[in-house]
């Protein structure tokens, strides 16, 4: 269940940042009251990082400024290094789990009391 509450979490949020950067894009051309950029920011560190990304470069948003076309590419790499930790360390856990748990399967039970 909480597999499908992060999933649909993260898809809202890149949907949200997408259409943020894509927001802020068509205000810009018509000179219109902006989207602060610390929202952008804020969009993408809160889980919407390839959003943001796409959102960049299919609305051609953002792409000239070196805060932008870096600072969104980490964000995403930090984000994507944080589930990869994540991951293993839950697979090691689990792997430590299982070698504990046949580990104490072959205890005589006179040795668990």
């Amino acid at each position: 269940m909480l597999n499908y509450i992060v999933l649909i979490y993260l898809a809202a949020v890149n949907l949200l940042a997408f259409g943020t950067f894509g927001l802020d894009k068509y205000r810009a051309v018509k000179g219109k009251w902006r989207v602060p950029e610390r929202r952008l920011f804020l969009l993408a560190a809160a889980g919407g990082s390839v959003g943001a990304l796409l959102g960049m470069y299919v609305f051609h948003h953002k792409t000239q400024k070196p805060k932008f076309t870096i600072g969104i590419p980490l964000i995403l790499a930090a984000q994507l290094l944080i589930i990869c930790v994540s991951f293993t360390q839950a697979a090691a856990f689990h792997n430590c789990e299982k070698a504990m748990s046949s580990i104490f399967e072959n205890v005589p039970k006179k040795l668990k009391h």
